[in-house]
Order: C-alpha cells, then structure tokens, then sequence
C-alpha cells in the first residue's frame, strides 16, 4: 500500500510540475509563435521524438506547427506529413490549403536517412476547446509507452486553453484587420466622387 501510495504522489507531482511549466509558457508570452518554441523546448524534456507536430485548426483553415528536435530528413518529415493526412489529425475540406510552420527550419536536412524505417507515431486530440491534436514521430518504436502516451496527453490537456486563447486573439486581430479594410474599401467611393465635387 505505501509503494502505490508513493508511485501516485510521484505521478501527482509529475503532472503538476507538467501543468506549471506549460501555463508559464503560455502565460509569458503573448506571441502564438514564441510560446510554441518555449512549449517545445520543455516538451522535448518531456517526450523523445525527432519530429512533433502539432495539428490546429486556425482561423484561416488548417495549420501544421512542426518542431524538430534534432537534424531531421527531408524525407521524414514528408512521411510524418503522410501520416498526418491519413490519420486525419486536422479535419481538411477538399478546397483548403493546409499551412506549415517549422519552427527550426535549420534542423531540416536534405541527406537520404541511412536506414528506410517507418516512423511510430504516437498523437492525442484535444478535447474540444481547439480542433486538432498534438502528435510525435519517431523511427524508434520502443519509445513509445502506455506511459508516453499519458504525457502526451497531460501536455496536450495543459497546452489546449493556452491554444485556445491564442487562437482567439488571432481570430480577432483577423476581424478587426478584415473591417478595417471593408470600412476603407467602402469609403473610398463615396470619398472620390465629394473630392470630385469640390473640386468643381
């Protein structure tokens, strides 16, 4: 009783060390795109993998935010993006283009892998507050464990609210830029053809 009493205080405190530095992480930083790079820099402590992958619907469609871990095949990132697609990870409509993010573009490389193994993957979705899911590759199937996976899922649990937020002042931004022009378009007119008059 106390070795499984101490194996659940273990775990407790595992995942609220988890929960705090992802919220920091979120908390810290108002940029979508700095806050992913601080998420991925503790999640590699986290989890082994050399590519993660995290599937989002944004407010203009679908959205691939790809960080490596270490130099990573031109080739396998080409097969992670295969599995993504057949795995359907971001629900896509026929007519939208997915975009792509790397977020270490320099890790990138053009070499052959020495050998042709299939990449494991292992994902998680989010539970509803953001479309999509947050997924790890890896051409070491052994890594990934019962226990893996229920980090997976802590980090994407953590991770979702500070997407969800950020997506939101996204969309917003998207809105106000969107009526902004709309305003100056339908102004534009109407403001010509008074100048035209005064002018007279």
């Amino acid at each position: 009783a106390h070795a499984r009493l101490t194996d659940l205080m273990d775990r407790l405190l595992f995942e609220a060390t988890i929960s705090d530095r992802i919220r920091e992480t979120g908390r810290s930083n108002s940029d979508l795109n700095r806050a992913l790079k601080n998420f991925f820099e503790f999640f590699q402590s986290l989890i082994d993998y050399q590519i993660a992958v995290l599937c989002l619907r944004g407010p203009s469609g679908p959205v691939l935010i790809v960080h490596l871990a270490e130099r990573v095949p031109a080739a396998w990132l080409e097969l992670a993006r295969q599995i993504i697609q057949e795995e359907n990870l971001v629900a896509q409509e026929a007519k939208e283009t997915r975009q792509e993010k790397l977020l270490n573009p320099e890790l990138l490389t053009t070499e052959e892998p020495a050998e042709r193994r299939q990449l494991a993957v292992l994902s998680t979705p989010f539970s509803g507050a953001v479309e999509g899911a947050l997924a790890v590759f890896t051409a070491n199937r052994a890594l990934y464990t019962d226990e893996t996976r229920e980090t997976l899922g802590i980090a994407a649990r953590e991770l979702e609210p500070i997407l969800a937020s950020k997506l939101q002042a996204q969309e917003l931004e998207k809105l106000k830029a969107d009526f902004s022009a709309m305003i100056v378009h339908d102004l534009r007119s109407p403001l010509t053809a008074i100048m035209s008059s005064a002018a007279i």
